[in-house]
């Protein structure tokens, strides 16, 4: 068990919670003579398990040397046998004495002999303490001088009234030792109370009464305050006068405590004082405007009412640690954010040490108050930003009046263009609320990465985001800002590296597979199917932001339409003597080291330009994301599609031979745009003009202009692929038949 787990830490106040009724309740029953029946019976039994179950724990429960963390059992176990073991043992067995005798004796004289045992766990309350010490800390952090003064107030009062409880039983106890007073006397001699006309003494009434009297004594005893209980003995006396010295003291520290607090926060509010009265001078002698004066009077104001958070170089412990200690710490504190990006998680999946050290000497921290500014536009980038806390703004500059700003929460990377080239901001950011930011040196970040695989990946993804850098341009894309650069998706520039970094990046997504339990759903036939394909480069994994598995395919599709609002489209196949449906939009894989333009020139070219050379006009792109599980893999696979949407320049038409159709009738289906045959119209395909485009040596690719509610349906079910069949049917091979005159019009009737 981790004793700095959260698991660990509510065990812990479990335990002091356990302790703190042990000693509440152990001295009541001591001092009244009470039998263990009620619910004193069922908490005598629980306390003895509850602290045989702490010994198990503690054998079990790391330990810290050194500020490491150490969880081999044995050397836990020979560290606890060596400090708390013994005592504790004691303790129970005490506990369990006290309970064997209370149960099996009405009488409490030996059980309260056995129950004195029980006063040795005073000793582990320390260990207890000690936790919830750290736990107190923590919370503190997070309150104002003025709160943190409040709260340690109340928890200085909560043990002055347990000491008060105390000294109330143990006052009791004195008091029914007369035989021991030497006057053979007691004060409860002299406590009565008149009821009705008629003396009652205090062992007659009921036991409520009696520690309620006690208390008054003991609260009286500690603040040095009146009482109407006095001594009577010599026994009685001598606690009387230690008590009252004991509440000397104890006045005296809340005193001196109240004092020192009021004190701290009256220097803290004298130190806002004087900062803005210094302020306010420097803004007169300046000659400052009222306007000017008072916005930033009212500023500092507010930054002054909020506790400022501490950085790093604000502790004067930390250099106290040791370097590895310390590169540990930097480490655990920027991991969880820095892993959100897929190649940091990578990174430090490859070497963990590698990344210590690259987030020691390469990552920093910094804190923006409200209307702080990171950078401004026209500055250049120096660093990647990752907002870790707090809500931030951004604005491309010049402003544009339709563009909003933009809101940047925790998880998201800005400037990341910075690390890879040499980058210029575009805009402004600022701090909306008080927020967190990790700073990644572009300077420091080479310099750090000593893993050969980190290099490697490094270097590539720096080559591919530079391509997109410079490409990012309309119309296939918008320009760059420090926000987002179009096509720079972690998995699309996975998915144009070279084959041997994309190797190497699947291979380490494909370990992080088989260590999670998903890959327990699959068989080792699949396993080995899935790292075969990825050695031979059909199949390419990654690991996500989030720690997930995703194997990638990324295309590149072709969205042309003309004039009369038809999209160009790949109706299917002609693969020897078959024909083979498909009814896609044309579109192309994309190959490693190519960026999304490249597939595209490569699809224009692959026979598609005899059809549309210099009659296409781009227009954008975009990007589709879908995911769909493999059933036989056992992964999911992430297909990225980008789109990239053109028109037919004016005037122009495919001018090319086209397909003949056969005799067999007409072809018809429905096309309504609800896609139903029973309310739709009849379309004739058989003077629809179908191109035919050569892929390979017995392969032609069909293509043809549709409606998108034609497509829709040919595309979208197992009624339009059996239309399409029937369709594709009738057309006669290219290499059977010489090509029909051009008709280049969609042909409806």
């Amino acid at each position: 068990i981790n004793p700095a787990s959260r698991i660990h830490m509510a065990y812990a106040a479990i335990s002091l919670l356990v302790l703190g009724c042990d000693f509440a309740v152990l001295p009541f029953v001591f001092a009244w003579d009470m039998t263990l029946s009620g619910w004193l019976r069922v908490f005598s039994a629980v306390t003895p398990c509850f602290w045989t179950i702490d010994i198990m724990v503690n054998f079990c429960t790391g330990i810290y040397r050194c500020g490491d963390l150490i969880m081999d059992w044995k050397a836990v176990a020979r560290a606890y046998c060596s400090t708390w073991f013994l005592p504790d043992l004691a303790v129970v067995l005490c506990d369990w004495m006290s309970l064997a005798i209370g149960l099996n004796n009405s009488s409490v004289k030996m059980l309260r002999l056995a129950k004195l045992g029980r006063l040795v766990r005073i000793v582990s309350m320390v260990r207890v303490a000690r936790v919830l010490r750290i736990v107190m800390e923590t919370f503190e952090t997070q309150l104002s001088d003025v709160s943190r003064l409040y709260f340690q107030v109340l928890a200085y009062l909560v043990f002055i009234l347990w000491g008060a409880h105390l000294l109330s039983c143990l006052w009791f106890f004195v008091g029914t030792q007369s035989r021991v007073s030497g006057t053979g006397a007691s004060w409860l001699d002299g406590a009565t109370v008149v009821v009705q006309g008629a003396p009652v003494g205090i062992l007659d009434a009921s036991t409520f009464y009696q520690y309620s009297v006690c208390l008054h004594w003991a609260v009286s005893q500690i603040t040095l305050g009146a009482t109407d209980v006095m001594p009577s003995n010599t026994l009685e006396r001598l606690v009387f006068a230690c008590t009252t010295v004991m509440g000397f003291l104890f006045g005296s520290m809340l005193v001196s405590f109240l004092s020192a607090g009021m004190v701290d926060v009256q220097m803290s509010s004298k130190d806002k004082v004087g900062k803005l009265r210094t302020l306010r001078q420097y803004l007169r002698e300046i000659g400052a405007t009222q306007q000017i004066s008072a916005r930033i009077t009212k500023q500092i104001q507010q930054r002054l009412s909020v506790q400022a958070r501490l950085e790093e170089q604000d502790v004067a412990a930390l250099p106290l640690l040791s370097h590895a200690l310390r590169v540990q710490l930097r480490f655990d504190t920027t991991k969880p954010h820095l892993q959100c990006h897929p190649l940091f998680r990578l990174w430090i999946n490859f070497d963990s040490a590698c990344m210590q050290r690259v987030c020691y000497e390469a990552v920093s921290a910094r804190i923006l108050r409200a209307k702080d500014e990171l950078f401004g536009s026209g500055q250049t980038g120096v660093a990647a930003f990752v907002a870790a806390q707090g809500k931030l703004s951004y604005a491309v500059e010049p402003f544009i009046a339709c563009q909003r700003p933009t809101e940047v929460v925790s998880g998201h990377w800005i400037s990341e263009a910075a690390l890879w080239a040499e980058w210029t901001h575009v805009g402004r950011l600022e701090a909306v609320e008080e927020s967190q930011v990790l700073v990644v040196s572009a300077k420091q970040l080479p310099a750090t990465m000593t893993h050969v695989a980190i290099r490697l990946t490094a270097l590539e993804y720096a080559v591919q985001f530079h391509k997109r850098i410079v490409s990012a341009r309309p119309p296939l894309a918008d320009y760059p800002t420090d926000l987002c650069v179009p096509h720079t998706d972690y998995d699309d520039i996975v998915a144009s590296m070279t084959q041997a970094a994309q190797q190497t990046i699947a291979l380490q997504a494909f370990d992080t597979y088989t260590a999670s339990q998903h890959s327990l759903w699959t068989t080792a036939v699949a396993r080995h199917k899935l790292e075969a394909e990825i050695l031979s480069g059909r199949s390419l994994l990654v690991v996500t932001g989030e720690g997930s598995v995703r194997r990638v395919v990324s295309l590149v599709v072709l969205r042309l339409m003309n004039s009369e609002g038809a999209l160009f489209v790949q109706l299917g196949d002609f693969k020897g003597s078959g024909v083979v449906p498909t009814c896609q939009l044309p579109g192309i894989e994309r190959r490693a080291n190519e960026t999304y333009d490249a597939p595209l020139q490569r699809l224009l070219a692959s026979g598609l330009d005899e059809l549309l050379e210099d009659k296409v006009d781009l227009h954008g792109s975009h990007q589709e994301i879908s995911e769909i599980q493999s059933r036989t893999m056992g992964v999911y696979t992430k297909y990225l599609r980008t789109v990239c949407s053109a028109t037919m320049k004016a005037g122009a038409v495919i001018d090319a031979p086209s397909v003949p159709c056969g005799s067999g009738g007409v072809v018809s289906h429905s096309c309504s745009a609800a896609a139903s045959p029973a309310s739709g119209f009849f379309v004739d395909f058989s003077d629809r003009a179908v191109w035919a485009v050569r892929q390979h040596v017995d392969s032609w690719g069909l293509y043809a202009w549709l409606l998108p509610n034609e497509f829709a349906f040919l595309a979208g079910g197992a009624q339009g692929e059996q239309e399409l069949k029937q369709w594709l049917s009738l057309l006669t091979p290219p290499n059977e038949a010489p090509p029909k005159a051009t008709d280049s019009a969609l042909g409806f009737h």
